[in-house]
C-alpha cells in the first residue's frame, strides 16, 4: 500500500485503550499515531482526551485521524487540539499516503485552525464533558476570570461565536447512537 516509505510498524489499540498509545509510542519509537478505525462522533471525547493528555507528555509523535463520518467541526476541533492531519472516512490511499510522506518530510501540512495551548484544551474539554467556569476553576486551580479568558481565547480559535455552540457540538458527540 505504501511502497514509497521504508517501513511501518503497526502497533494497534481500540478508541478505549488510547491511554497507553502515547506511551506506547514513546516506548517503541513510533513515527506518527495513525488513528485508523475511523472515529465516529461519539468516540470524539475520547479521542480530544488523548490528545490533550499526549500535548501534557510532551510527546511530539504526530497523529493522523481518520474519521467515520464527515463532521467539519470535529476535524477542526481534532486539528485544534493537536492532530496533525484529519482525513475524510473516504480517503483515497493515494491521500493518505501523501499524507503520511508529508509527516514522515517534516512539512507542515495545512493546518485551517490555531492550535490550542494545553490550557484552552483543558477548558474546552471539560466545558464539553458539562463543567461549569466555576468548576473547572476549582479543578484546575486557577481564577475563574483567567479560566473565562481561556475559554474566550479557545472559542475564537475554534471559530464559535458562544459556549452555546461548544454545547451542541458536544451534545451531537455525545448523543450519537453507538
Amino acid at each position: 500500500m505504501l511502497a514509497s516509505l521504508d517501513s511501518i510498524t503497526l502497533y494497534q489499540h481500540s478508541i478505549n485503550d488510547l491511554s497507553s498509545v502515547a506511551s506506547d509510542s514513546c516506548q517503541f519509537s513510533a513515527d506518527v499515531i495513525f488513528i485508523s478505525t475511523g472515529i465516529h462522533n461519539h468516540e470524539a471525547i475520547a479521542v480530544l482526551q488523548f490528545l490533550t493528555r499526549k500535548r501534557e507528555s510532551g510527546n511530539g509523535t504526530p497523529v493522523v485521524i481518520c474519521l467515520g463520518q464527515e463532521n467539519p467541526s470535529l476535524a477542526n476541533m481534532l486539528f485544534a487540539f493537536g492532530a496533525n492531519n484529519v482525513l475524510s472516512p473516504d480517503v483515497s490511499e493515494q491521500k493518505l499516503q501523501h499524507s503520511l510522506t508529508d509527516i514522515f518530510a517534516a512539512k507542515n501540512t495545512d493546518i485551517p485552525v490555531p492550535r490550542l495551548t494545553y490550557r484552552e484544551c483543558q477548558v474546552i474539554q471539560r466545558l464539553m464533558s458539562g463543567y461549569t467556569l466555576t468548576q473547572i476553576a476549582a479543578q484546575t486551580r486557577r481564577n475563574v476570570r483567567t479560566v473565562s479568558a481561556q475559554k474566550c481565547k479557545a472559542l475564537a480559535k475554534l471559530d464559535m461565536n458562544m459556549t452555546g455552540e461548544l454545547q451542541i457540538l458536544a451534545g451531537e458527540l455525545n448523543n450519537e447512537p453507538r
